[in-house]
């Protein structure tokens, strides 16, 4: 493993390889230093494998004899730890690239250090998990749950955008400070100069964030019912244009006190890689009873439920509390998961399993439960069958069933 004792000499290294690097190849950006690295991408040379974003800390680093700097073991704040291998540098060909990216990825990848990472799901069921770019993350600072009223304030302001020839009149444009997590957001529409359409505009205190636009959980128009968020990323700055633009990072919006930040219009509805995350409390529209949903509520009945898949084959679903299981069979296709059962209405729970984005939601229909994968469940199953089907139950836990004695 390369090691520098010189700041001078690693910066010198890194500027030589982001001069060099093809938009293939892997990229180091610096911090405003100009020579600290703050996040390495292009890592993985393979697109074949699906991706997800994960944000957490690193418990340990691993090396191998012959090769050095091999993986991290990584704790997803969400799902929790998981090891991530690190690309060979000795499959990178030029020189000044491969040293830079493993000073970077060194100095990078500390443990505990915070990072936002993008991991590709590779292999069998797609267990072999690889790092394709990873972010450094400010800390948070324990005292950061509140925004200081006394802050010298500036503002954002822009066009909304949304998938349809509609914009929601309950659609939230909201402001996350990236140092303290706290967020404003506003459901207050104003009309564009020079037919720009419809926009808004929030005032915040100075500071750095991430702008994103989202709907309340009871909107009309939130049909996925849950916190998906559209950010302002490099897809939206250079057109919406998903042939040309394979970026979705998120782009950093510098607010000054006193001015205002115009232009900035959150709209990337189209990132597969985003992490769904709880509605934030300051969106406007989000009734007290769905607030509470998002916290638990009473399971399914218990007992074991079997039924058909959509694309063919057999459903067998197990609940037993709050917990659940979920297994679907078919010739050439075998999938399960499991995981923690959430109320999120009267009829209606979702289980998270222990993969980034994957959601499966379950609906009441009488006598029978109609369950329904969000679009990153696949992994757990392959490309040929689906957690999607109906099922009934058939046979209730032991203690529920009647004696011959009753």
């Amino acid at each position: 493993m390369l090691k520098f004792s010189s700041t001078c000499l690693l910066a010198s290294v890194l500027a030589a390889a982001s001069a060099i690097a093809a938009p293939d190849d892997p990229q180091v950006r610096l911090g405003p230093d100009g020579k600290s690295a703050i996040e390495v991408s292009n890592l993985t040379a393979t697109t074949a494998c699906p991706t997800a974003r994960s944000t957490g800390t690193i418990l340990k680093r691993h090396f191998e004899e012959g090769r050095g700097f091999a993986g991290i073991t990584f704790k997803d704040d969400k799902f929790g730890e998981s090891y991530i291998n690190l690309r060979d540098p000795g499959t990178i060909e030029d020189e000044k690239l491969r040293a830079s990216i493993v000073s970077a990825l060194d100095n990078l990848l500390r443990e505990g250090e915070r990072l936002e990472l993008i991991v590709k799901s590779c292999g069998a069921g797609g267990r072999i998990e690889k790092l394709d770019a990873a972010r450094h993350i400010v800390a948070v600072p324990a005292t950061a749950a509140t925004i200081s009223p006394t802050a010298t304030m500036g503002r954002i302001e822009g066009r909304l955008a949304y998938p349809s020839d509609f914009i929601p009149s309950d659609l939230n444009a909201c402001a996350e400070n990236i140092d303290t997590k706290a967020t404003v957001c506003t459901s207050k529409k104003i009309k564009l100069p020079n037919k720009g359409g419809t926009g808004y505009q929030l005032s915040v205190p100075a500071g750095t964030y991430y702008v994103f636009a989202i709907l309340p959980l009871d909107s009309k128009d939130n049909y996925n019912k849950d916190g998906s968020r559209a950010y302002y990323s490099e897809l939206v700055t250079c057109g919406y244009d998903a042939r040309t633009c394979k970026s979705h990072a998120l782009i950093p919006v510098v607010v000054e006190a006193g001015k205002t930040v115009k232009n900035i219009s959150p709209g990337d509805y189209y990132d597969d890689k985003q992490v769904r995350q709880p509605v934030p409390e300051a969106v406007k529209g989000v009734g007290s009873a769905l607030l509470a949903a998002q916290t638990g509520g009473a399971a399914l009945e218990p007992g074991e439920y079997e039924g058909t898949a959509d694309y063919g084959g057999d459903i067998v679903l197990s609940v037993k509390g709050a917990d659940a299981a979920i297994e679907v069979t078919k010739p050439g296709c075998v999938g399960n998961a499991d995981g923690k059962l959430k109320k999120v209405r009267a009829d209606q729970w979702e289980m998270r399993p222990d993969w980034p984005g994957c959601v499966i939601r379950f609906k009441q229909d009488g006598k029978r439960v109609k369950i329904k994968e969000g679009n990153k469940c696949h992994p757990l199953h392959g490309t040929s069958c689906s957690f999607d089907g109906l099922v009934s139950i058939q046979r209730k836990p032991v203690a529920d069933r009647p004696t011959q004695n009753q």
